[in-house]
């Protein structure tokens, strides 16, 4: 096996060969969450996460659809509308936008009298869940992005604190997520 280096893109050379994880199993990416959910919100921050959706999706049926919804949620603050749109996809992976459009939506169902919306009647449990969640998934994506990487480069030698806390039948198969890739030719496109 060859030399193995942390590099960034712009050090990469030709026919070099990287390792990357590929998130394709969130029942295990779930496992690597907990590890850092000492509070055991996890589920809370689904709950919430799913709720602002199904409000949006609830207030698009009531408001002429989701550009409509869009255009008078968004009067002053502006997102972009594919963005927006996004929310409403069953495959998006949107788990809680800006707090600034979580203030948006709140005030547009308070503005139109949908108090009863857990984006209401929560919205500070709403700050605190977006941010914890945001936090446990960076964390996770550090443990993906070096741990692992560096696990598989030892070859399955160095197993740090928060690998040691995963099952090896967990780890094997975050192990079997690591793609490989060779760069062929590196291109640097000017924008």
């Amino acid at each position: 096996m060859g030399e193995q280096i942390k590099t960034t893109i712009g050090e990469l050379y030709d026919n070099s060969t990287i390792r990357f994880y590929q998130n394709n199993s969130p029942k295990e990416f779930r496992e690597i969450l907990k590890i850092f959910d000492t509070e055991n919100l996890l589920d809370s921050f689904d709950e919430y996460s799913m709720s602002w959706k199904q409000t949006l999706i609830n207030l698009s049926s009531k408001f002429g659809g989701i550009e409509n919804l869009y255009n008078r949620i968004f009067t002053t603050y502006k997102i972009n509308y594919n963005t927006f749109r996004l929310y409403f996809d069953k495959n998006s992976q949107t788990r809680f936008p800006r707090v600034k459009t979580l203030e948006a939506i709140r005030i547009f169902c308070l503005n139109n009298g949908y108090t009863d919306e857990l984006i209401v009647s929560e919205f500070e449990k709403f700050k605190v869940y977006s941010k914890r969640d945001h936090s446990i998934r960076q964390q996770a994506g550090k443990i993906l992005g070096n741990d692992l990487l560096d696990y598989i480069a030892s070859d399955k030698t160095e197993v740090s604190d928060s690998l040691g806390k995963l099952s090896k039948n967990i780890l094997d198969k975050l192990t079997d997520t690591i793609q490989e890739k060779i760069v062929i030719r590196k291109t640097l496109l000017d924008e």
